[in-house]
């Protein structure tokens, strides 16, 4: 469970001028209290999927900053079971990724099983990254979702195994990755990109008065005082 703590909180807590002590009651049951790192509200803007980081340390640190690599992507923390009502699980984290020229910053979607259905615990994870020129002048983004899937270091057999749990990739070596409703031909063949389109956070899309405004302002300003002078005269 996680908890956003906002200014409000904060200003509703002040004790001895300082903050806290935080904690929470369920069923009339007291937590211990919390404790909390105090983050610059700024840092934050601007920032609403892990592709927004544009440094490796920030990205990498997202849940301790602004905590959004669970809204990057919908499947993130969805879970689901397979024939043998073994649950499976999305877990999820913002991930650097280093490319030719320079690196990016994706959300990565780690799949997993419950250890009591399989001696596999990590199947692997999907690493998305994301490609635009989108300057959200129309008020969406649209960007291109590359996708990369590693498999778990733990989760490979050399020896030749057949059916709908086992995947052979690459050649000649098998990996454990079972069908569920969450992901009906694996997690691996799920593993997709594709383009796509959200709504603009309100931080990205561009300030009605943009350069090209800013000049035809001054030339209606500039033609204005002109005729306004030559009235006078």
């Amino acid at each position: 469970m996680s908890w956003i703590i906002t200014s409000h909180d904060l200003n509703a807590t002040h004790e001895n001028k300082g903050f806290g002590p935080f904690y929470f009651v369920v069923s009339d049951k007291k937590s211990n209290e919390l404790n909390i790192t105090l983050i610059d509200e700024a840092l934050c803007s601007g920032i609403s999927r892990c592709s927004d980081y544009k440094t490796q340390d920030y990205c990498k640190r997202d849940n301790e900053i602004c905590n959004v690599a669970y809204k990057s992507n919908p499947q993130c923390g969805k879970t689901g079971n397979n024939s043998e009502s073994c649950m499976s699980i999305n877990t999820c984290s913002c991930e650097w990724t280093v490319n030719s020229t320079s690196g990016s910053c994706g959300v990565s979607i780690v799949n997993s099983f419950d250890s009591t259905c399989s001696d596999i615990f990590s199947i692997g994870k999907c690493i998305f990254t994301e490609l635009t020129n989108d300057d959200c002048d129309d008020g969406f983004l649209t960007y291109l979702i590359k996708a990369k899937y590693e498999w778990d270091s733990d989760n490979f057999n050399t020896t030749n195994i057949s059916g709908n749990y086992w995947v052979e990739n690459p050649k000649g070596v098998w990996h454990y990755d079972p069908q569920t409703n969450q992901h009906p031909k694996g997690a691996f063949a799920d593993c997709m990109g594709e383009e796509t389109q959200v709504k603009c956070p309100a931080q990205k899309q561009l300030p009605f008065f943009g350069i090209y405004n800013l000049i035809a302002s001054f030339m209606f300003i500039a033609i204005a005082y002109l005729v306004i002078s030559l009235r006078k005269r």
